[in-house]
Formats: structure tokens, C-alpha cells, sequence
């Protein structure tokens, strides 16, 4: 009975671990860019070639395009393989009579 806690236990850390990660990559990307329009304003005003486009509007295209790529593959990660583990996990709980009527963990059997 302590194997099907442990194994959702893991699953929650799992999970919890891969959206940090992903938070983390969010944060450097949009605190290094605010960081360079503070600290180096004439880096991101530098033109690139001919055209009438900066630096600075290249590289916020970049964090914005960034940002939506890694909500879908958390989405996608999350749809495709974690809810699908949760729900094996939790229909294990249920067969091991683990969970009560409200899906909370029983406490004294864990």
C-alpha cells in the first residue's frame, strides 16, 4: 500500500520539478533581457544590417516566442504523459483503498 503512495508521491515531484524548470528558463530569459535594457540600452538599439529593425526587437520577439514554446511543451508534456500517469496512479489508490470519497490521501494508512 506504500509502493502506490510512494509512486504518486513521485509523480507529484516529477511534475513539480519539470514546470520549476521551465519557470526558471522563463525567468532568465525575461530578467537578462529587462537586465540588458537597463544596463545596456545602446547594445539593443544596434541595427541589424540595413534594416530598420534593432537588436532589442529581435531579442524580445525572441523571449516572447520563447515563453509560448515552453507553455506547449508543458502543456503538451502534461496532456500526453503526466495526466495519464495520474490517473493510472490514482485509480491504483482507489483499488488499494487509499483515497476517500473527497480524492484525499487517507492520512492514518500512509
Amino acid at each position: 500500500m506504500r509502493a502506490e503512495v510512494a509512486n504518486f508521491n513521485i509523480l507529484v515531484k516529477i511534475r513539480s520539478n519539470f514546470a520549476w524548470f521551465l519557470v526558471a528558463i522563463v525567468v532568465v530569459l525575461y530578467y537578462s533581457m529587462m537586465l540588458l535594457v537597463g544596463l545596456a540600452p545602446e547594445f539593443l538599439g544596434l541595427k541589424i544590417g540595413d534594416f530598420p529593425v534593432s537588436l532589442g526587437i529581435l531579442m524580445g520577439i525572441f523571449v516572447i516566442i520563447s515563453c509560448v514554446i515552453i507553455t506547449w511543451i508543458y502543456t503538451y508534456v502534461a496532456n500526453t504523459f503526466l495526466d495519464k500517469e495520474f490517473g493510472e496512479a490514482i485509480k491504483r489508490l482507489e483499488k488499494a483503498d487509499l483515497i476517500d470519497e473527497n480524492g484525499k490521501l487517507k492520512g492514518d494508512e500512509i
